[in-house]
């Protein structure tokens, strides 16, 4: 008996949508891409203005390494190729308290540097440090085991990595840190990952990259994403940019299709790969309860709403990767939100992002979503002239830091979290979902809606603490549970 003819409608063009796309088309099961932004992408997207590419996604990933089974992951689905080159910052820059810290991603240097400042806390600062060997020592195992011998890796060459999530993934930065003698060495800490996150994030953080498992690839979201929606349209799968869905429809407990531009595109399976507040509430007009998820949507952990604001620049000023930088004076970036820091990036380790002897940097603040979201609906001229008003303004902080900085701007581009919301349709702008914090790990969100067979929930939204690589292992194990 022949099998049934399926068909899959994927609504959203991200890293979860384009990975479970790839892997459908590979094993032979007719898939179809709806996206709502005008290019594929969603939130792992870069632009370009006048020569000067911008990318608002990638700060670093984790699997980057050649041979891990992680950078296999990402090269099946065209996320990385054999010959991405991969760049690893040998150190990461803080400034605290006016003084710039530079901390060597290097085991035997970084323990030196811990030691150099609280020699009290040596006791704690070996354990530490064996615990970031054991991490760079062990590979990266994408998604659950397959078989035997995914299993037999995990247990043997990942052993440093399961070790970590068992004895770190339900504690806190702030309470790993509570024994901590020097309170500058707390500090530091505090400052390289927030005190209510899991110690594991901070682990796997710091232990991947001081491993160059865990670095920037060449080309950043631009070519990632040109290459995997390249890579799923080759292989037969139909993309179509433009077309925000309108309603998921559901006949007799299951899915029939969806509706788009007042069309009926009707599939056997679909999977959401977007934002989920957008449809549960609005795709299944609230019709569908989802008790983890609409509880969590309610008054879970979210990551805070950011505005990006770029420049391009007429020649180098020597900015490092990444450097978080104090103001000398607060700039207001909402009515009742004044930042006191800014996170500066500069691409100039990638000469593709900006003609030669030119610079691409991209400032990252804090910035409150309703009343950039209001004014942008109520006053577009007035949100055009805020978002200049501030770029100006940070301009000239960063100038005193970087002299000439402000006369060498010849590209200014701001994104709000209005932005976000219209291109993505992202809950209350937050781009990575919900925080990674213990408590959100003990929770079962489940893939399903109790009530519609056939409809696959997947992304960021369904992995607390999001990120690139939780989003292509979603679209993956997805695609692979549909056939």
């Amino acid at each position: 008996m022949a099998k049934p003819i399926k068909n899959v409608v994927i609504i959203g063009a991200g890293l979860t949508g384009l990975s479970a796309g790839i892997t459908l088309q590979k094993r032979g099961i007719q898939s179809e891409i709806y996206e709502m932004a005008p290019w594929p992408g969603g939130v792992c997207t870069a632009w370009t203005r006048k020569g000067h590419t911008f990318d608002g996604c990638i700060h670093w990933m984790v699997g980057t390494r050649t041979h891990d089974p992680m950078r296999k992951m990402y090269e099946e689905v065209g996320a990385l190729t054999p010959e991405t080159i991969v760049y690893n910052p040998f150190e990461i820059t803080l400034e605290i308290e006016g003084y710039v810290y530079s901390i060597p991603m290097n085991i035997n240097l970084f323990r030196d540097f811990l030691m150099s400042i609280a020699p009290e806390d040596e006791r704690f600062i070996k354990r530490f440090c064996k615990e970031l060997d054991r991490v760079a020592q062990s590979v990266m195992v994408a998604g659950k085991p397959k078989n035997l011998h995914d299993l037999y890796i995990m247990m043997t060459k990942g052993r440093g990595f399961l070790r970590a999530i068992i004895k770190h993934l339900g504690k806190t930065v702030e309470q790993y840190t509570r024994r901590l003698q020097n309170d500058q060495l707390r500090n530091i800490i505090h400052h390289l990952m927030p005190p209510s996150m899991s110690v594991f994030a901070l682990v796997m953080m710091l232990g991947t990259r001081m491993s160059d498992n865990g670095g920037y690839p060449m080309g950043g979201a631009r070519d990632m994403i040109h290459n995997m929606s390249t890579m799923y349209q080759t292989l037969g799968g139909k993309l179509y940019c433009n077309s925000k869905v309108d309603e998921i429809l559901v006949e007799n407990g299951k899915i029939k299709g969806i509706m788009t531009k007042g069309q009926l595109k009707e599939a056997t399976h679909v999977i959401a790969a977007c934002d989920m507040y957008d449809i549960l509430q609005r795709m299944l007009k609230g019709k569908y309860p989802h008790p983890v998820l609409d509880q969590l949507l309610k008054d879970g952990p979210l990551f805070s709403p950011v505005m990006l604001v770029s420049y391009g620049l007429n020649r180098s000023f020597d900015i490092p990767f990444s450097i978080v930088h104090r103001l000398q004076e607060p700039i207001n970036t909402g009515e009742n939100m004044s930042i006191n820091s800014y996170h500066l990036r500069a691409f100039d380790f990638d000469p593709s992002f900006a003609p030669s002897g030119k610079s691409s940097v991209m400032a990252m603040l804090s910035a409150p979503f309703d009343e950039w979201h209001e004014l942008r609906t109520n006053d577009h001229q007035a949100y055009q002239q805020k978002k200049q008003e501030i770029a100006h303004l940070l301009a000239e902080r960063i100038n005193l830091r970087y002299p000439g900085f402000k006369d060498a701007v010849e590209v200014i581009d701001v994104a709000t979290p209005s932005t976000y919301y219209r291109l993505n349709n992202l809950y209350k702008a937050s781009y990575e979902g919900f925080l990674p914090q213990p408590e959100l790990f003990k929770l079962n969100i489940k893939p399903s809606i109790k009530g519609i067979r056939n409809l696959y929930l997947a992304g960021q939204w369904t992995t607390p603490g999001g990120g690139i690589p939780p989003a292509i292992i979603s679209g993956i194990q997805t695609a692979k549970n549909i056939g």
